[in-house]
């Protein structure tokens, strides 16, 4: 997996709960906060191809439109 980049889709369900898109085959889980998640699956063996660094920060509106 090394050069490549993989995209994970994060849920969030309707009571307020995270979840991520894992592997076929391993355990669902969900999540108080995306920080929970996150925290999870730095571990690896997780259902992820690797397992996941830092969160980033979505940027400001002001900056998107620039």
């Amino acid at each position: 997996f090394e050069k490549l980049i993989y995209t994970y889709r994060i849920f969030r369900e309707h009571q307020g709960y995270f979840r991520i898109q894992t592997c076929e085959g391993a355990p669902e889980k969900v999540f108080r906060t995306l920080k929970d998640l996150i925290y999870n699956f730095e571990k690896p063996n997780q259902g992820l191809v690797t397992n996941l660094r830092y969160p980033v920060k979505k940027p400001k509106a002001s900056q998107r439109n620039q």
